[in-house]
């Protein structure tokens, strides 16, 4: 039997120790979320809010918090493994060019995201750049509407110290400055609703993505 010298077989060792870490980072392939949407699950906490099932309502709610994560990690994943193509590299920033790589380089699932979110808040939301959506969608995990449910449902079991903090939880995206909770609502559009208060003018965005459930 052939044997190996000691410093080929250490060398040999090191290098398995460097490159298992890449393989196994290369091999995590995050899936895309089955079942109900984020905001059908709390849709259907608000309904259990209106009758009065405030047990189900948060554990809805936290449902409906948890499936968001899993639909932006799904999207940050999506986005980062197109980036890996060489053809949208090369695009640039600018989105209309991304966009028409990403369709070039048949990456539907990517373009359907950028699609999503371009429809949803508009070109300008973004000043057509790729980077901008990107930087939006890493802050936009949280799910203040559902902190907002469970907050007062707290507050009306009498834990007014645990439902100030699900209350003044701030939005990340779907209420314009001063960035202070007031009464979030399920829009029955994709458009935006602007609303008055105390000389304080508030727009809501829709915190459900353009579907066919809720068509605009």
């Amino acid at each position: 039997m052939k044997r190996f010298s000691k410093p080929l077989v250490l060398l040999a060792l090191f290098l398995a120790g460097e490159m298992l870490p890449l393989f196994s980072q290369s091999s995590l392939v995050v899936r895309k979320p089955t079942g109900d949407d984020y905001w059908y699950i709390l849709k259907e906490a608000q309904d259990a809010y209106d009758f009065g099932n405030y047990g189900n309502c948060i554990a809805l709610a936290e449902k409906a918090k948890a499936k968001r994560k899993e639909q932006i990690k799904w999207e940050q994943y999506t986005l980062d493994q197109s980036q890996r193509l060489v053809i949208i590299r090369n695009a640039g920033d600018e989105l209309k060019n991304v966009t028409k790589a990403m369709e070039d380089a048949k990456q539907k699932n990517a373009l359907a995201i950028v699609n999503q979110y371009l429809e949803t808040y508009g070109s300008g939301k973004f000043k057509g750049s790729f980077s901008a959506l990107l930087k939006f969608i890493n802050q936009n995990n949280s799910y203040p509407e559902a902190d907002y449910l469970i907050g007062r449902v707290y507050k009306l079991e009498g834990e007014a110290s645990l439902a100030t903090v699900y209350l003044k939880r701030p939005p990340t995206c779907f209420l314009s400055p001063p960035y202070a909770m007031t009464y979030f609502m399920i829009l029955p559009t994709c458009r935006s609703t602007t609303m008055t208060t105390r000389n304080t003018s508030w727009t809501f965005w829709p915190m459900t993505p353009c579907s066919k459930r809720h068509p605009s």
